[in-house]
């Protein structure tokens, strides 16, 4: 599975806190500085692909990987080497 640019900076803040973040916090990462409904679209994509979870927090939710970046990575690998795209 390949990853957008937005996609890919999401997913590294969330493998680095994993404790979880709140959008509008991994909307102040990134450079470009995108908007927080952006940050949010890109997150419901990556939930629906498995990758992220959420957890209701107050009125907010908190947003988590649901795998190590070493698993990714690995079976981006694998996937490669088998000539597919990636997990599914």
């Amino acid at each position: 599975m390949q990853l957008g640019n937005l996609e890919r900076s999401i997913m590294g803040a969330l493998w680095r806190h994993p404790e979880g973040m709140f959008a509008h916090d991994l909307a102040a990462g990134p450079p470009s500085g995108p908007a927080v409904t952006t940050v949010l679209t890109v997150l419901m994509r990556l939930a629906n692909k498995g990758m992220v979870a959420r957890e209701r927090v107050g009125r907010a939710h908190l947003y988590k990987a649901t795998a190590g970046k070493d698993a990714f990575v690995a079976e981006a690998m694998r996937a490669a080497l088998e000539g597919q795209d990636g997990p599914e």
